[in-house]
C-alpha cells in the first residue's frame, strides 16, 4: 500500500530538519526516496502503511476473544439451570406420592396431572440445557477459513501451510471478521436456548410445584 502524498511529507518534516524550506527539487527527490523506501520494506512484509489494516485487525481479534468467553461461560450458565433442576425434581420425586394421597380424592388426579406436567416441563427444559454444551460449531462461511478449526481441519497438512503462507494481512483480517460474524451467531443461539430453559422454569415448573402445592393442602 504505497503512502499518500500527505504521509510522505509528514515523514519527510519528521525526518528532515527545514524540510518546507528546500528547494523543490531537493523535496521532491526526498519524498521520491521515502516512498521507495516504503515500497521496498512492503514487499518484505513489513507493512508499514497499513495501520487501519492493524487496527482492524486488533479490533476483530478482540471481538473474537470476548465473543469465545461468552460462549465458554455457556458451561457455567448450565450447571446453575441443571443445580436447579436438581432441588426442583429431587422435592417432586421424594413428594410426588405423598401430596397425592394427603390430598382429597377429588383433587387427587388434577395433581397427578400437574405432576406429570411439571416432569415433561422439567425434561424439556434439560434438553433445551444440554443442547448448549453439546459439541456445535457455528455455521460455516463457504470458504476455506484460516480461523475456524473445522475448515483448518478438513485441509491437508500441506494444503493449510500453503493456503496460510499464501494469504497476506488483508485476506487474513477479512477471514477473521467473517468469523467473528459465524461466532456471534452461534453465541446467540446459545443465549436463546438459555433464555427459553429459565422461563419455562420460571413460568411453567415454579407455578405448577404452588399449585400442586396448594392443591394438596385442601
Amino acid at each position: 500500500m504505497p503512502l499518500s502524498p500527505s504521509q510522505s511529507e509528514s515523514l519527510a518534516r519528521r525526518s528532515t530538519v527545514g524540510f518546507d524550506e528546500l528547494d523543490p527539487r531537493v523535496r521532491e527527490s526526498k519524498l521520491t526516496a521515502i516512498q521507495d523506501l516504503v515500497a521496498a520494506l512492503e514487499e518484505d512484509g513489513w507493512e508499514i502503511a497499513r495501520r487501519s489494516d492493524r487496527t482492524t485487525f486488533e479490533m476483530a481479534q478482540w471481538a473474537f476473544q470476548r465473543i469465545e468467553t461468552n460462549i465458554a461461560a455457556a458451561t457455567h450458565r448450565a450447571v446453575i439451570v441443571l443445580s436447579l433442576h436438581g432441588l426442583l425434581l429431587s422435592g417432586a420425586f421424594l413428594q410426588g406420592n405423598h401430596l397425592v394421597q394427603q390430598a382429597s380424592e377429588g383433587f387427587q388426579t388434577p395433581i397427578q396431572a400437574l405432576l406429570g406436567a411439571l416432569y415433561l416441563s422439567a425434561a424439556i427444559a434439560l434438553w433445551v440445557v444440554f443442547s448448549t454444551v453439546a459439541p456445535r460449531i457455528a455455521n460455516p462461511s463457504g470458504k476455506r477459513s484460516l480461523v475456524f478449526f473445522a475448515s483448518i481441519a478438513s485441509m491437508s497438512a500441506t494444503e493449510f501451510v500453503q493456503t496460510f503462507e499464501g494469504t497476506d494481512r488483508t485476506q487474513f483480517v477479512r477471514d477473521l471478521v467473517e468469523e467473528v460474524h459465524a461466532l456471534a451467531g452461534l453465541a446467540d443461539w446459545k443465549h436463546r436456548k438459555f433464555v427459553l430453559a429459565f422461563r419455562i422454569i420460571l413460568y411453567v415448573e415454579l407455578p405448577l410445584i404452588a399449585l400442586v402445592g396448594i392443591l394438596s393442602t385442601l
